[in-house]
């Protein structure tokens, strides 16, 4: 996605933490943590289950109490949580448990086909879904 050093606007927006001013959510480009209020690279969006809105992901792993953490950057080893093997990241994601929000790197590994998966089948139901909505509407 950096091939030549372009980046790509993936749609939403968020504050610039230089001017302040809304600007594109980029890959690669700076972001707040909120957590910790330090710049850190925007690593990927997801969609804020609350709002619907895109947010951008980027930031320090776990929490912030310590103060000696380092935010995720594209590259970093990790171990990869469900194999146990050591891989680069090439993006990260949070999770969600309701009270708290968590950081977590990714590097294109068994969680990345699982994350795949599971979006291939919302897919597919969503389609279902309006397919269905469709036949109800011309059969009324």
């Amino acid at each position: 996605m950096f091939e030549q050093g372009n980046a790509h606007p993936i749609g939403g927006c968020h504050d610039d933490p230089v001017t302040g001013l809304p600007v594109a959510i980029e890959i690669g480009s700076m972001m707040l943590d909120p957590n910790s209020g330090r710049p850190v690279p925007i690593l990927n969006v997801t969609i804020d289950p609350r709002n619907g809105n895109v947010i951008p992901v980027g930031g320090v792993p776990g929490d912030c109490e310590r103060g000696d953490e380092f935010p995720i950057l594209l590259g970093d080893p990790f171990t990869e949580p469900l194999s146990g093997r050591p891989l680069k990241s090439t993006s990260a994601r949070l999770i969600d448990d309701g009270e708290e929000r968590e950081l977590e790197p990714m590097g294109a590994g068994y969680q990345a086909v699982l994350d795949v998966a599971e979006l291939y089948y919302e897919s597919r139901v969503v389609d279902a879904l309006q397919v269905g909505l469709l036949l109800q509407f011309y059969f009324k």
